[in-house]
C-alpha cells in the first residue's frame, strides 16, 4: 500500500444547499504525472477512517507531487467508494463552489463502484468529495493528470488510432510506477510497440504527446479516457494499470497490475487475457513545459544516448 502523503483534510458538517451545475471540463492541454493516490481513508491517506454521512472532505491536490502549485484548472481522479453501511453517492467538485445537483457515484451498501472524474480545482487547489449516505462509506482517490488553462497557439494536433488485442501485447517490459511522494517501483509489463512517425525530436523537445482508450468495450467510440489508467479489481486485492512511454517516432504502452492487498493472490500476467481495446495518440507540436513559446530543436548529438519520457513517473529517463 502506498504511505500517506501530504495531503490536507477537512471534516466539514453541511446541510442541503441550492446547486448550481459544475463548471464544463477545461479545453486546455492534458498533462499525464505518476498516478497518484491522495485519498484512502481506509489507509488513513488524506483523511482518517471511513467518511460520515453527509459530510464532506476537502483534500489539497495543487502542489502535490507532479501537480504545479498554480496553473492548474482541473485534475483526472480514478474515485472508488467501497464498504459503504448503506446505498449512496459520492460527489466530487471544486472546493469554495456549490455542490452540484448530480453526483459522480452511485452505490448500493457494501459495493465497490469506482469511476473518472474530470473536476475543477478550487482557487485554493483544493477538491471536495460530499457523501450523501445516512452511514459511512470507505473512499479512495487517484490522481493520473491535470489540465492546464489553455492550449498554445497555431498548433494542429496529429492523431493516431489502433485496436488492439491480447496477441499485441507481449512479455515483457518494465514501468516506473509512483508508489509514494517522490518514490516509484519499476514493474513488469505487457507492452505493445507502436511506431508514430509524427513524434520527432522536436515534439519530444517542445511538444506534447498524450495517449487515451475507451475503457470498455461497451463504450463509444467517443469514451476516450487519457492514460494513464488505473482501474480497481472491484474487491481491494489489486489494480489494473494502463500506461504509455515516448521516444522518438514510437509510443510503447504498458499494461501491468499493482498489488493492493498483501494476503491476496494476483493473476499471471504473462498468461492473462487482456481485452481488445481502442487507443489513440494525439500528437501536439509547440507546446513547452512552461507554456512559452517554443523553443528552437537543440543541434543533434552524434552518439548522444535515446531517452523516453514515461508518462505516469516524474523524471526523463534513458532507455534501458
Amino acid at each position: 500500500m502506498p504511505a500517506a502523503i501530504a495531503a490536507t483534510a477537512v471534516l466539514v458538517a453541511t446541510g442541503v444547499s441550492s446547486a448550481t451545475p459544475s463548471p464544463a471540463p477545461p479545453n486546455g492541454a492534458f498533462q499525464s504525472v505518476p498516478v497518484l493516490r491522495v485519498l484512502d481513508s481506509a489507509n488513513h491517506v488524506g483523511t482518517t477512517g471511513p467518511i460520515a454521512a453527509n459530510k464532506k472532505i476537502g483534500i489539497q491536490i495543487a502542489g502535490l507531487d507532479g501537480i504545479p502549485a498554480t496553473g492548474v484548472s482541473a485534475v483526472l481522479l480514478n474515485v472508488a467508494a467501497s464498504a459503504s453501511t448503506s446505498s449512496g453517492s459520492i460527489t466530487v467538485y471544486a472546493s469554495g463552489t456549490t455542490k452540484p445537483a448530480v453526483p459522480n457515484l452511485y452505490f448500493g451498501t457494501g459495493q465497490h463502484i469506482a469511476d473518472t472524474v474530470v473536476v475543477p480545482l478550487g482557487s485554493n487547489g483544493v477538491v471536495d468529495f460530499y457523501d450523501t449516505t445516512t452511514g459511512t462509506v470507505q473512499l479512495t482517490a487517484d490522481v493520473s493528470g491535470y489540465y492546464a488553462p489553455a492550449q498554445a497557439p497555431g498548433s494542429t494536433p496529429v492523431s493516431y488510432t489502433a485496436t488492439l488485442g491480447n496477441s499485441d501485447f507481449v512479455w515483457n517490459s518494465q514501468y516506473a510506477y509512483g508508489t509514494t511522494t517522490g518514490s516509484y517501483t519499476e514493474y513488469f509489463t505487457r507492452y505493445y510497440n507502436w511506431s508514430i512517425p509524427a513524434i520527432t525530436q522536436d515534439i519530444l523537445d517542445n511538444g506534447q504527446v498524450q495517449v487515451y482508450f475507451v475503457p470498455s468495450a461497451s463504450e463509444s467510440s467517443q469514451q476516450w479516457v487519457p492514460l494513464p489508467y488505473s482501474f480497481t479489481d472491484g474487491s481491494g486485492n489489486f489494480d489494473y494499470i494502463t500506461a504509455y512511454e515516448t521516444s522518438l517516432g514510437q509510443v510503447r504502452l504498458h499494461f501491468f497490475f499493482v498489488q493492493r492487498n498483501p494476503s491476496a493472490t494476483i493473476p499471471t500476467l504473462s498468461t492473462w487475457n487482456i481485452a481488445t481495446t481502442r487507443f489513440k495518440v494525439v500528437v501536439t507540436p509547440g507546446i513547452s513545459g512552461d507554456g512559452a513559446a517554443p523553443a528552437a530543436a537543440p543541434a543533434k548529438v552524434t552518439g548522444a544516448p535515446t531517452t523516453t519520457v514515461r508518462h505516469g513517473n516524474i523524471a526523463t529517463v534513458t532507455t534501458k
